[in-house]
């Protein structure tokens, strides 16, 4: 204090001034002392401490670790129309194609469960770095997955030899290419006049505009690979006279199913638009209480990026802590301990990895229990021997949006998911889906390539309101999602089904109104 004395009779200022000063000086440091390192560490592990263990405490009462929006009991519009609705309970679709005796109970009776991948690369087991694709790894990639098909291709329809579609010839060929848009703009929806065929490096990545009006009975999109008969005439374009497709590929060989499986497969966003009290997923579970079911796959989003209380920040938790407590409070807590319940993301998730192919949940403590499994999305995995691919991806929405029909092409609800079986792809669209964050590199050579066709393929999309088709023998199930009311349960009755045979005529599948 001397010192500043000093400092300030240097610079002419009075003794009052200088006692002033000391007076202001001496109040500040009494009324705010400095907060040392160790004081803000102390805050910081405390605040960590009360978000460290979502789920410890009552879901009823509010406590640090539980989201107000779980308690909160103010009504909105859309929750009103859940809650109001008049079809709970009803069936809105089956697939029973043996008659089978509709089961009046659908609880589980299955002694032993095993869950597997059925290839090491269709399941992602981990995360891996994303965002450092190079355009020519990217390139690489397609060139070597329009290759992969060609060769399936030169194999089922007995091709010698593959036409140059871009060099002029009065004789017709057969050639091998991948559809594209001459417009990849969003705003521009594809039609029959801006397709091309766009050709591998083996005749330098042409792309060849393509004429099609004297195709009568096809469906094309951008992105499928195909194989045309045709000629260029002039040079300019590629006349086609009939559109080739990939024959499905064959099913897996099932296990003998020595007792009836029961699967139950629900779809997010599992709570209304307006509002994250997630009543159409509580319903849900205390359905799986009341019939527990031997397998309970539940496919994200869990905490939805579209959610109107996401986009309005109104989570007052970190959005990892949200899901944790999301999962211990309403599912975990709930789920029969003769339940086995799988988990699976969505690129919609807003607390994971938003890349395609996408990796598993991260597992904690509550998970580590030998009836919960965290699988990728897309994955193919087989429970006792019946296989199980999926994709939280709306590829039916996209093509629907992308196909060019051409005459007469068919039931739409069996041909967008025979596209997906044929082009052996979760997600065959290119340029891919809006909001897919897609690593083309990893997608095409790693975690693509379907090893077999599923005997259940499961497509969650807003593509009409949910429905189960046979498509080759392959049981096809949109569930739509549980915020709109619907799951989906099949029980597969016990057999002894020779390769390749069709586990639609062993299974009744149903489209439930929760």
């Amino acid at each position: 204090m001397s010192e500043l004395s000093d400092i300030l009779g240097a610079y002419g200022a009075s003794a009052d001034v200088s006692k002033s000063l000391h007076k202001k000086l001496d109040d500040s440091t009494a009324v705010a002392p400095v907060t040392t390192p160790h004081h803000k560490q102390s805050h910081s592990l405390t605040r960590r401490r009360q978000y460290a263990a979502p789920g410890s405490g009552s879901a009823a009462v509010r406590g640090p670790d539980t989201p107000s929006s779980f308690t909160n009991q103010k009504q909105t519009p859309a929750s009103q129309r859940f809650e109001s609705r008049q079809n709970s309970g009803t069936v809105s679709a089956t697939l029973n194609d043996s008659n089978l005796p509709v089961p009046s109970s659908w609880r589980g009776t299955c002694s032993q469960v095993c869950l597997s991948s059925v290839e090491r690369t269709s399941v992602v087991a981990k995360p891996y770095a994303y965002m450092f694709q190079k355009v020519s790894s990217k390139v690489a990639a397609l060139d070597d997955w329009l290759a992969e098909l060609e060769d399936h291709f030169a194999k089922a329809l007995e091709l010698p030899d593959r036409g140059h579609p871009g060099v002029a010839s009065q004789t017709e060929m057969t050639t091998v290419g991948r559809v594209c848009c001459d417009c990849e703009s969003e705003r521009v929806r594809a039609n029959a006049s801006s397709l091309v065929l766009e050709c591998s490096s083996e005749f330098a990545g042409c792309r060849v505009p393509l004429n099609l009006k004297s195709v009568t009975d096809a469906s094309l999109f951008p992105g499928q690979v195909v194989a045309l008969d045709g000629m260029n005439t002039v040079g300019n374009e590629f006349c086609v006279s009939k559109v080739h497709k990939l024959p499905v590929p064959p099913l897996p060989a099932p296990a003998t199913i020595a007792e009836p499986l029961s699967i139950a497969i629900a779809a997010g966003p599992f709570s209304v638009d307006d509002n994250l009290t997630y009543q159409p997923l509580i319903e849900l579970m205390a359905k799986v209480a009341e019939e527990p079911p031997d397998v309970l796959l539940l496919i994200g989003p869990f905490v939805d990026t579209n959610s109107e209380e996401v986009k309005k920040c109104s989570v007052d938790m970190l959005y990892d802590d949200f899901f944790r407590a999301l999962v211990e409070q309403k599912i975990v807590s709930q789920l029969p301990a003769s339940t086995h319940l799988v988990l699976v993301p969505s690129s919609r998730d807003i607390h994971h990895h938003s890349v395609y192919p996408q990796p598993p949940f991260a597992s904690w403590s509550a998970l580590k229990k030998d009836n919960i499994h965290l699988f990728s999305d897309p994955a193919c995995v087989s429970i006792n021997g019946v296989v199980l691919g999926w994709t939280s991806v709306d590829v039916l929405m996209q093509l629907n949006r992308q196909e060019v029909v051409l005459g007469n092409a068919g039931d739409k609800q069996s041909r967008l998911p025979a596209h997906i079986l044929q082009q052996r792809s979760f997600c065959p669209t290119f340029p891919p889906p809006k909001g897919v964050n897609m690593e083309v590199d990893q997608l095409l050579m790693e975690h693509n390539f379907m090893p077999c066709t599923p005997h259940v393929l499961i497509l969650p999309s807003d593509f009409t309101r949910g429905f189960i088709k046979n498509v080759n023998g392959c049981v096809c199930i949109n569930p739509s999602r549980l915020s709109k009311g619907l799951f989906s349960r099949m029980l597969i009755k016990p057999s002894s089904s020779a390769a390749g045979s069709s586990l639609a005529s062993t299974s009744v599948t149903q489209l439930v109104n929760i």
